[in-house]
């Protein structure tokens, strides 16, 4: 795969223009569309939400999840696929307009999640760097967390549910409830994060199974227009359950062609009516106007 670099600027074209400001707080409401960055607003009127888009930008990585949510006025961006794809990602958030990251959220430390995040790192100012505990010691979480010290930057575990909004985008971050998981620890470990702009959202589950799954399905606000779903698609016990809860529209597969999602998977999707999307045919952008939702996708032939 790896076509992040040579479709960057096509796929980004539908984003919107314009330079991110800081926000703060562990639990933070910020409305970015106040004169002052950083002003603690009051939640979104339904006509400042209608003057929003929310672009979200699905990156082909191969098996791998790498995720650029945009607005006016922000940029978030969710995992960072490998360390080849770094660089580009870094160049997608200024192909966007952007000149920084409001948020980077690294969902788990698998290196398909965490790979580029020394690059973006490196190469992109980032307001708040967000994760969930590190359960892994491999290359790549040390090259993350060596690039943090580098660039005298933290990373804020989450340990609990937290909101963020970002202009009039809200940001909900579940983080594991459990002290260890055992098998497969890193990727029960992933964090849960809904992205919601009026009454459109879409939700990423990182690599959950049945263990983190069997907490997530227990979420009270679950219903998403677009799920992104766990594990590259892997098919798991609870998957339906989850599928149930979210009743999403689409869905988005972040497989490859020589590791695709499991048939049951899509068979489970057919039946339930949902179209799916998949990140090995090349990169997805959807926008979301907090009322309406467009998905397009630049294709690519399979290797």
């Amino acid at each position: 795969m790896n076509n992040v670099k040579k479709r960057v600027t096509a796929a980004l074209l539908s984003g919107v223009l314009a330079v991110s400001l800081t926000a703060c707080g562990s639990v933070t409401n910020i409305n970015k569309t106040a004169e002052t960055a950083g002003t603690t607003a009051s939640s979104a009127t339904s006509a400042e939400i209608n003057d929003t888009i929310l672009t979200i930008n699905c990156f082909d990585v191969g098996k791998g999840d790498a995720f650029l949510l945009t607005t006016k006025n922000s940029a978030v961006m969710i995992d960072t696929g490998y360390k080849e794809n770094g660089e580009d990602l870094a160049k997608a958030v200024k192909a966007s307009g952007h000149d920084r990251l409001d948020m980077l959220i690294i969902s788990h430390f698998d290196k398909d999640h965490v790979g580029g995040a020394s690059k973006v790192v490196k190469n992109i100012p980032i307001d708040r760097i967000l994760t969930t505990r590190v359960t892994n010691d491999n290359k790549r979480t040390t090259k993350f967390l060596e690039a943090l010290e580098k660039q005298n930057k933290t990373q804020e575990v989450v340990s609990t549910d937290t909101e963020i909004i970002l202009d009039n985008v809200t940001y909900s971050i579940s983080a594991p409830e459990k002290p260890s998981y055992g098998e497969s620890e890193d990727n029960n470990s992933s964090l849960l994060v809904k992205a919601t702009l009026g009454d459109t959202s879409m939700l990423f589950t990182g690599d959950a199974e049945d263990p983190r799954l069997s907490e997530i399905i227990e979420k009270t606000d679950l219903t998403s227009t677009v799920l992104k779903l766990p594990h590259h698609g892997s098919y798991f016990l609870l998957l339906p359950d989850l599928i149930e809860k979210v009743n999403p529209r689409y869905a988005v597969i972040t497989s490859s062609y020589d590791k695709p999602e499991d048939d049951a998977t899509n068979t489970l999707l057919k039946s339930k009516g949902i179209t799916p999307y998949y990140t090995k045919e090349g990169d997805i952008t959807i926008t979301l106007t907090g009322e309406e939702i467009g998905v397009s996708q630049t294709h690519e032939k399979a290797a």
